[in-house]
């Protein structure tokens, strides 16, 4: 899957989660609405400590390892793309804000 969105279109707005894998960030892209509440699942399937961050935005979640799955919710205010990241690791995915 390359990209999600999620907002108030539908009526029941899914919860997007977001797989931190051997190969990469599952999907690249999550798009969002502005001033909504987002519940951002994150599903690690990583050996080793790890975390999941989106610095723009201020968050980060605890350490992970392989089968943690933590929320992060949050409410943007701001329109933008804002990248996301698993470090040390290359990988990066993007969150839309609309």
């Amino acid at each position: 899957m390359c990209c999600l969105v999620v907002g108030a279109s539908s009526a029941h707005a899914a919860t997007p989660v977001v797989v931190l894998t051997e190969t990469g960030i599952i999907p690249a892209t999550v798009t969002v609405s502005k001033g909504e509440e987002v519940q951002l699942v994150i599903n690690s399937k990583l050996e080793g400590m790890h975390r999941f961050t989106l610095p723009e935005l201020g968050l980060q979640t605890r350490y992970l390892r392989a089968g943690d799955m933590v929320t992060l919710t949050f409410k943007p205010e701001k329109a933008g793309e804002f990248t996301y990241s698993v470090p040390p690791s290359p990988w990066k995915g993007k969150l839309v804000v609309k």
